[in-house]
């Protein structure tokens, strides 16, 4: 866009001329706020329509465009390089189009300084094309899914809904929002608003809230709410609901049987609920047959239902017309296989635009070579814009979806954003905001309110200070979390050096770790586990040994689920059973030095906190927990062991 900056200046000034103006000779206050609110509004939309007006047919192909550039060398033999630094080959393809942004993922980002001068990198070529500011984006949704690796994690939405105070979730958000704005970042694809309504569902879990979808509304809505407080945009995802599926949409095509009667019962309330508070909502690449079954000839050659993200019954007919979302709607990536693997590449992002879709994420596949990447993505704009000259797609609905993108940037500010004079100040900001003490704090006391107490047999909680305890973790970084959990509790008094050891049952062979709790003359036995899809509950089997010894020896046993909490039936016969919903562990044991700092997961030391303190735990249960059985493969009954709300203290 060759005139962007002149056109900026030209608004800008015009806004000022038009309040004065309407005001001149006008003596009510409140008549004059008014008269200066309509030009301010007014001049917002002239300004998106002149920029409409002056946009060519590829730069209005290119604002819905939102790529990746996440390889410097990728030669499909498994060598690659991630791009950390602008080099000239990306710096020429984003100042040559006008893309609507970029989107980065944790190996774009290894450190403050790095993440912020590579942003303002993107910023300046971007300028230097004299294009439409961009959209800076990632997925930091906080516990599971983040790409700051050393940014604050937090506990993620189940633990965020266990705390039962939507003040806690705008908090948690607004941290997070205060980490992306100081890096550069103005768009977060989170929260993911997905009723995790079948516990077998491989890729959502604890990513969802609840199984409840006004728990998951309330939650959400806090969690923009505290984006919101830090001006970056969130996105409601994944519409119209990725929460009952057995299968993940990045290794296959998910389906759900379900009608649109159905769905508004439950998938769809939070989207409904919030639609007119979200700035973006992301589709699903999901087929739902009984919603549009209109069928698709794939690549393959099998037949195959049209996914979501592809659907306009779904994405026009019932999000448009029917919810009445007015805001931008985004494609989940197009690379991921769920779309790749079944439709050609070029051709779904002209059956996702004529959908409904306005901005199409990581349209093409970046797993190849960056230069043939790059022209992959000059030939799509080619083959996208041939598309609207030949009728396919309508140039209405180009400028439809370009009109909302604009409007949303308007809304944000992002339209006036430029490349910083000063990028030092920029680095020092973000060195001591993102991973600070501060924030770290502020993320282990919300872990420690999510902890949900939920069976304390003979009172074996809390534990007393000299108890001789043995943590058994299947990862071996959550040997940190134990021993940062040992160095906080000392501190505060509340255990006496050397109770706690850790040891790693996915690498010590039961016989091993057998051996040491004799040895020490074990008290108590936590069993740490990390089940985050049902196929993890296949590492229980390593436990079963060390098991049976502690019920032999008459040694007290603590279940610690650290992830999703459907694994406790399997530990029946613990005495204690507790849920921390958050199991990463920790790369190094944080040393503070008001600087950033590496992140950890805050779930299993916060929980270890817990059993040592006599403060009622005070978490709840966000989700219903089934019993586990077994027969030919693990699976979920019907019948539930917990329910939803379940919690005690001691």
């Amino acid at each position: 866009m060759k005139a962007f900056l002149r056109k900026t200046v030209y608004l800008s000034m015009a806004a000022v001329l038009s309040a004065s103006l309407l005001s001149c000779g006008t003596k009510q206050e409140s008549v004059n706020q008014t008269a200066e609110r309509t030009a301010e509004n007014t001049t917002e939309k002239q300004r998106v329509e002149l920029l409409i007006e002056e946009m060519s047919l590829q730069e209005k192909v290119e604002q819905m465009l939102l790529p990746s550039f996440r390889y410097v060398e990728y030669d499909g033999e498994g060598n690659r390089e991630y791009l950390t630094e602008m080099n000239d080959l990306v710096r020429e393809e984003i100042r040559n189009h006008n893309y609507a942004g970029v989107i980065l993922f944790a190996p774009n980002i290894e450190s403050a300084g790095q993440t912020v001068t590579l942003i303002q990198e993107f910023k300046k070529a971007n300028a230097e094309g004299d294009n439409i500011p961009l959209l800076i984006a990632a997925d930091q949704e906080g516990g599971a899914v983040r790409r700051i690796p050393f940014g604050t994690y937090h506990i993620g939405n189940m633990g965020l809904a266990a705390i039962h105070d939507s003040n806690e979730v705008r908090a948690a958000a607004r941290l997070i929002g205060e980490e992306l704005a100081a890096l550069g970042i103005n768009t977060n694809f989170a929260p993911v608003v997905d009723v995790n309504s079948d516990p077998a569902n491989p890729v959502i879990g604890v990513r969802s809230f609840s199984d409840d979808p006004s728990v998951v509304s309330i939650n959400a809505a806090a969690y923009l709410a505290g984006l919101n407080d830090e001006n970056i945009i969130g996105a409601l995802k994944h519409f119209p609901g990725h929460g009952d599926t057995d299968t993940d949409s990045h290794t296959g095509m998910p389906q759900i049987m379900l009608t649109y009667e159905e769905m508004k019962e439950t998938h769809l309330k939070p989207f409904r609920n919030l639609a007119g508070d979200a700035d973006i909502i992301m589709s699903a690449h999901i087929q739902f047959p009984l919603i549009d079954d209109t069928e698709f000839t794939s690549s393959d050659g099998s037949t195959v239902y049209l996914p979501a993200t592809l659907s306009k019954k779904i994405l026009t007919d019932i999000l448009r017309e029917d919810m009445g979302y007015e805001g931008v709607i985004c494609t989940d990536s197009l690379a991921m296989d769920a779309i790749r693997e079944y439709y050609d590449p070029f051709e779904a992002t002209v059956m996702a635009i004529n959908a409904g879709a306005d901005i199409l994420l990581i349209p093409i596949l970046e797993e190849m070579e960056p230069e043939d990447y790059c022209e992959s993505l000059d030939d799509l704009v080619k083959y996208i814009c041939s598309k609207v000259e030949s009728g396919e797609i309508s140039i209405s609905r180009i400028n439809e979806s370009v009109i909302r993108i604009l409007q949303l940037k308007e809304k944000r500010g992002i339209l006036d954003d430029v490349p910083a004079d000063d990028i030092d100040a920029l680095i020092l900001n973000a060195e001591e905001t993102v991973g600070s003490q501060q924030h770290h704090i502020q993320e282990f006391n919300a872990a420690e309110k999510a902890v949900t107490l939920l069976k304390n047999e003979d009172d074996v909680l809390p534990l007393s200070s000299d108890t001789k305890t043995v943590v058994l973790v299947p990862f071996e970084s959550q040997i940190n979390s134990v021993d940062y959990a040992e160095e906080y509790l000392e501190h505060k008094g509340l255990l006496e050096e050397g109770s706690i050891e850790a040891l790693c049952y996915g690498t010590d062979p039961p016989d091993v770790i057998i051996d040491r709790i004799a040895e020490e003359e074990v008290d108590t036995v936590v069993y740490v586990t990390s089940v985050y899809e049902i196929t993890d509950l296949y590492d229980y089997d390593l436990l079963l040994p060390v098991i049976g010894y502690a019920e032999d020896a008459g040694i007290d046993q603590i279940a610690l689920s650290a992830s999703l909490p459907y694994d406790l039936s399997l530990f029946d016969d613990s005495d204690v059973h507790m849920a921390c919903y958050q199991a990463s562990g920790m790369p190094d044991i944080p040393v503070f030095d008001g600087r950033e700092n590496d992140g950890y997961g805050a779930g299993i030391p916060a929980a270890l906190a817990v059993m040592y303190n006599d403060e009622r735990p005070q978490g709840k249960l966000p989700v219903d927990v089934p019993i586990v059985v077994f027969d030919d493969g693990y699976r979920y009954s019907d019948e539930l062991m917990y329910r939803r709300g379940d919690g005690i203290g001691y």
